[in-house]
């Protein structure tokens, strides 16, 4: 896909964003690589497929570069990487079937999970996505990965585990979806008022739509 990275950025232009190939890797290495050679001297500008990449001097592009560039590098991860995470995950989900998850109370589940996405930062979290999307989740397992993901404490991937929660609205598990809620709620992000409303408009469970508005009033609110 393309990710347009230009919206109030000061950025003009948008970079393609393959997620998993080496290609992409390769790109956002030789970007990056301009982008820093920049940063020591205002007169070069980074290119990309040799041409140049405009961006406005000192802007929101640099501090997005300079933030984030450990978190980008770790999701470019090439795709062996990426298949050994999901693994990874997939055994921890099938060894926590038979924990008992208490709100409030810590897990070896949560512990490893939050090990995992820490460690290996976005590509984690999309790894995550893919296992809770799937049909045969096990439904209180991904409850409590999406919780976890609400109350984590992760700059690099706050974004993505937002996206993730947000994601979560549209499973077709009622459980998943009241998970989801919990998790956005944790984050209590305004960015999100538009997926609960949404996700209002189509709930059917009465309990549940009214736990979606609980959760917007208070984005709203501000807290």
């Amino acid at each position: 896909m393309i990710a347009d990275i230009a919206g109030n950025t000061g950025v003009a232009g948008a970079f393609v964003v393959l997620y998993s190939t080496e290609l992409a890797s390769k790109l956002f290495s030789d970007l990056l690589e301009g982008v820093v050679r920049r940063r020591r001297d205002p007169l070069i500008r980074p290119t990309l497929f040799g041409l140049p990449f405009t961006v406005n001097s000192m802007t929101a592009f640099d501090r997005i570069v300079s933030e984030n560039a450990a978190g980008w590098g770790k999701s470019f991860e090439p795709a062996p990487a990426i298949v050994a995470l999901e693994d990874m995950l997939q055994k921890l989900f099938f060894d926590a079937r038979d924990e008992i998850f208490e709100d409030g109370m810590g897990s070896f589940f949560s512990a490893g999970l939050i090990r995992i996405v820490r460690d290996h930062g976005v590509a984690a979290v999309r790894a995550l996505e893919r296992i809770i999307s799937a049909v045969d989740v096990n439904a209180e397992v991904a409850e409590e990965a999406l919780r976890q993901m609400g109350h984590m404490d992760d700059k690099r991937t706050y974004r993505r585990r937002l996206f993730l929660l947000e994601r979560a609205l549209e499973s077709p598990n009622a459980r998943i979806r009241d998970a989801a809620s919990i998790g956005i709620e944790a984050m209590d992000d305004p960015a999100a008022i538009e997926s609960l409303q949404r996700a209002i408009d189509s709930e059917r469970h009465e309990q549940l739509r009214q736990n979606f508005k609980d959760v917007l009033t208070q984005l709203q609110d501000g807290g």
